[in-house]
């Protein structure tokens, strides 16, 4: 991730945040933007856990970005592998963040909504730490969590 070029991130560019006003496409919530990498952003659409994509096909858009950007000369010596390879952490990177708000805004601000994505959330970031052959002190993590949520503690 540290290679690419910092962009302008969202870093909350999901699909609640996109809004169609008068046939164009609107986004809100940039409170949290700021300069980083945009596999972020990329992340955050095609992996989310309110609206998840089968994980084949979030690589196939992922895929086409990558595509698109190297013909734009916006990814300098980063090949499909180096690119997906940094779509996956960014992925995880954003799932543990999600699942973080997810749990702040159910537990804390009392919006027990946000409780229903936990789960989804949770099969992100396990595809995710799969995909990425990293991380096993991660993936017990999940584990546990499924756990103690199957117990409603």
């Amino acid at each position: 991730l540290s290679r690419q070029r910092p962009v302008f991130m969202h870093r909350d560019f999901q699909s609640r945040n996109i809004l169609v006003r008068e046939g164009k496409l609107r986004l809100i919530d940039f409170q949290t933007a700021h300069r980083g990498t945009g596999l972020y952003d990329a992340a955050s659409l095609l992996r989310d856990p309110y609206h998840p994509l089968p994980s084949e096909r979030s690589h196939l858009l992922a895929g086409e970005l990558h595509g698109r950007l190297r013909d734009e000369g916006a990814l300098p010596g980063i090949g499909p592998d180096e690119f997906r390879e940094g779509f996956v952490l960014a992925g995880i990177q954003r799932d543990l963040q999600a699942l973080a708000a997810f749990v702040k805004l159910g537990t804390v601000k009392g919006k027990k909504e946000f409780l229903d994505s936990i789960p989804a959330g949770l099969d992100l970031l396990e595809a995710g730490i799969d995909e990425s052959g990293r991380f096993p002190s991660m993936k017990r993590m999940v584990a546990a969590v499924r756990e103690r949520l199957e117990k409603g503690t």
